[in-house]
């Protein structure tokens, strides 16, 4: 007896299409708020200036009575400077895509645009406070990121130290304890007269245990009285900060294995969607040579290189002058190449590969090197490696000519498109984040008890 089922009625199936839209993951986006807004004219060139008078040395010697010193003090400037990069992206539509969607196309697309340009802009921040030089790892008591172990979780210690740390820099909290301090209008973070420490969840959770803070944490919903003008993602405030939570942060994760020397082939170093042939045709890499190499992948939805390899080698044959790396299309991927397996060895080659084939015909002379991995070689290797960003007064601004302009095209026929064919939706902005003390800000580098990657 034949049982008929619903795969062989199929074409007869009215199709019934829901009016509400599946929700997207909500992304808490933060590092804007925390950014002193810095609005350059026209004409000004692509680069920002800033300029510090740097204090004067004291004086160690008293004055001899009626003789003038022979070295008078002196003023000495400082100068930061940040050169803008414009960002944009865009989306084209055909009017028969428009008139056979249900929902409305040309709305979500702004809607995708406007979610994609936020994205840009507070990853593009966060990958300059990550480039910081004032760094705490743990409490301060290892000095790179690959000496973490995985019981170095946030602590008392490693608030306190951070906050030391800033105080003797002389970073002031933000709000208006310094006589030049912005006075905010919108009454954001930036009037809380606090540090501003920014975390993921996994660092938030750790921090609300009682055995880290002691119960002396206050929560948001206890200080956040009605006026204060305290926004998205504060959890609450705890040894002179003011605690942000934001999950669009990078987390730290290794990718592949732990073995240095690895073999051409699929999967190369344990690298899935990495595929290496050392190929003998063009180049002009040295034959029979070991290059090390180093792979750092990203998530296309967050952008954040925060799954990298360690560096692995791979040595030429007699007659091979070329490495040809192979990168699926799940993920963007940046490749590091080198002769020598340290970091400052390994040469930045390119940026955001995605299913294509990156040919190594020689050692890169880019300026810049490859990121530190997480511990490599030890049983006791965090899972990842997390990151607080603690900010005080005049710490970061963001420089540019615009924020996020919108532009979609007008209806109608034009001379590039008589048929009214086509409509474009896109954004754009010009500008970039820079940090103009490093003194008044600083990374914290840390493991977690919780489980934590994003893939």
């Amino acid at each position: 007896m034949t049982t008929i089922t619903k795969s062989a009625t199929t074409k007869d199936q009215e199709k019934f299409l829901v009016n509400k839209l599946l929700e997207r993951a909500y992304i808490k986006l933060v590092m804007d708020a925390v950014c002193e807004d810095l609005t350059m004219k026209e004409g000004a060139g692509d680069t920002a200036y800033f300029v510090r008078y740097k204090r004067m040395n004291v004086q160690v010697e008293a004055l001899t009575e009626g003789v003038t010193p022979t070295d008078s003090n002196s003023i000495e400037l400082e100068e930061v400077t940040v050169t803008l990069d414009q960002w944009g992206d865009y989306l084209m539509l055909t009017d028969v895509v428009m008139l056979t969607t249900k929902h409305p196309l040309l709305q979500q697309a702004q809607i995708l645009l406007a979610d994609n340009a936020a994205r840009v802009m507070d990853r593009e921040i966060t990958m300059v406070l990550l480039a910081g030089t004032n760094i705490q790892y743990f409490d301060g008591n290892v000095l790179t990121r690959d000496a973490i172990t995985s019981d170095m979780i946030m602590n008392s210690d490693v608030v306190a130290k951070a906050a030391i740390n800033l105080t003797m820099g002389g970073a002031s909290p933000i709000g208006g304890m310094r006589q030049d301090a912005k006075k905010n209008k919108d009454q954001n973070y930036l009037n809380s007269l606090e540090y501003i420490a920014i975390c993921g969840p996994h660092i938030k959770f750790e921090l609300l245990r009682p055995s880290v803070n002691l119960g002396t944490f206050i929560q948001n919903n206890v200080y956040n009285q009605k006026g204060s003008g305290v926004t998205m993602g504060a959890v609450g405030k705890y040894m002179g900060c003011l605690w942000i939570e934001t999950n669009f942060i990078p987390v730290f994760t290794l990718f592949g294995n732990k073995t240095v020397a690895a073999a051409e082939g699929a999967t190369v170093g344990g690298l899935t969607g990495v595929t290496l042939d050392v190929n003998a045709a063009g180049g002009a890499l040295t034959v029979s040579t070991t290059y090390y190499w180093k792979v750092v992948r990203r998530n296309k939805i967050r952008g954040f290189p925060e799954n990298v390899s360690i560096a692995h080698s791979t040595a030429t044959g007699g007659a091979d002058t070329r490495m040809a790396f192979t990168f699926d299309s799940n993920y963007y991927y940046d490749l590091y190449f080198g002769t020598a397996a340290a970091d400052a060895s390994l040469k930045l080659v390119g940026v955001g590969y995605t299913n294509e084939t990156v040919n190594v015909d020689a050692a890169s002379t880019s300026a810049l090197t490859a990121p530190a991995n997480i511990r490599a070689q030890n049983d006791a290797d965090p899972s990842a490696i997390h990151i607080v960003f603690i900010c005080g007064e005049g710490s970061v601004a963001w420089a540019g000519f615009y924020k996020t302009r919108f532009m979609v095209s007008p209806a109608g026929a034009t001379n590039v498109d008589p048929l009214e064919q086509r409509r474009s939706v896109g954004f754009k902005f010009f500008g970039k984040a820079v940090i103009k003390n490093n003194d008044f800000m600083l990374r914290v580098e840390l493991a977690s008890t919780y489980a934590a990657a994003f893939a």
